[in-house]
Parts: structure tokens; C-alpha cells; sequence
């Protein structure tokens, strides 16, 4: 008989594909992507506090810089914008021209790029905005020190991440 492998309740991956088509833009309904969220979250803190668990990868380590959600309201993502900027100008080089690209960053309403405003940046947008910007060792923690400070929202590294890609197009 064949064993089909089940992965384990805290797979990434998997909760991200589920919750993905529980997505009301992807066809799904708003109330069971609500409820799909809560119970991904109430399944990731049983098997992180039972002591037999499989140990999750990474427990100390957030995929993400911290960020409260309601940053994401287009007032406050205005406002958050503004005070990268600020950052920016007074920080050193390269991070003061990093920074200083989200001068255009638009705000959203809604949609898929208003749900990005509500999210903080991915460590891995961070380190590839790191890349782009040709940051070397010693640059990347002040880097994810600044992100973490500001903080930076998942739509302002998808911005970064777009404008810096242009920016070595056009020097090409």
C-alpha cells in the first residue's frame, strides 16, 4: 500500500496556498478567508506551545520586519511614507538614496496592493533590495535596522525593489 507523506500542520507553504484560494480575489469568499486566517493561527500557536511538537523552523526568526496592520489605513501609509523619507535624508550613504526612491510610492484603498500596505516587509524583499542596491556585508544590518525602524511596509519594498530594478536597466 502506498503512503502518501502528509506534511506537518505548521507548513507554510501549504497554509499560504490554502488561504490563497480562500482569497476573495482569487474567487474565494471574504468571511472563509477570515476564518481560514483564524484557524491557521489557532493551529500555529498549538503546535508552537505543545512541548512534543515538531519544533517549527526557525521559532526565533519572523519572515517579516514587526508592523501593525493599521499603518496600512492610507492616513496612516501617508504618514509612514513621509517618515521614511525622513529617515532617509538623514541617514548615510547608499541607505539615504535607497530611501529616498519612495518619494512616488502611492497609497492604495483597496486590493491586493492596500493589503500590502497593511503587512511589514519580508526579510527576503529586504536582503534582495540589498542586493539590487549592491549593500556588502556590513551595509545589510544597518539596512534591516533602518527597515525595522521606519518600518517598511511590504508595498514600500515591492516599490524599492521596482524602482532599483529600473534604475540599473537604465544604466545598462
Amino acid at each position: 500500500m502506498a503512503h502518501t507523506p502528509v506534511p506537518p500542520p505548521d507548513d507554510a507553504a501549504l497554509w499560504r496556498r490554502a488561504l490563497a484560494r480562500l482569497h476573495p480575489d482569487a474567487g474565494g469568499e471574504h468571511g472563509l478567508f477570515i476564518w481560514g486566517t483564524s484557524v491557521r493561527d489557532y493551529v500555529l500557536d498549538r503546535v508552537a506551545g505543545d512541548p512534543f511538537s515538531r519544533p517549527r523552523e526557525n521559532a526565533e526568526y519572523t519572515e517579516r520586519i514587526p508592523y501593525d496592520p493599521d499603518l496600512g489605513y492610507i492616513d496612516e501609509f501617508v504618514t509612514l511614507t513621509a517618515r521614511a523619507l525622513s529617515v532617509g535624508k538623514h541617514a548615510e550613504e547608499p541607505f539615504r538614496g535607497v530611501l529616498g526612491k519612495l518619494i512616488d510610492c502611492p497609497a492604495h484603498t483597496h486590493g491586493r496592493a492596500a493589503a500590502k500596505q497593511e503587512r511589514g516587509a519580508s526579510y527576503k524583499q529586504l536582503a534582495y533590495i540589498g542586493h539590487l542596491a549592491g549593500f556588502g556585508k556590513v551595509e545589510r544590518p544597518r539596512w534591516y535596522e533602518l527597515a525595522r525602524s521606519i518600518p517598511l511596509s511590504e508595498a514600500h519594498a515591492g516599490h524599492l525593489i521596482a524602482r532599483l530594478k529600473q534604475a540599473k536597466k537604465e544604466a545598462a
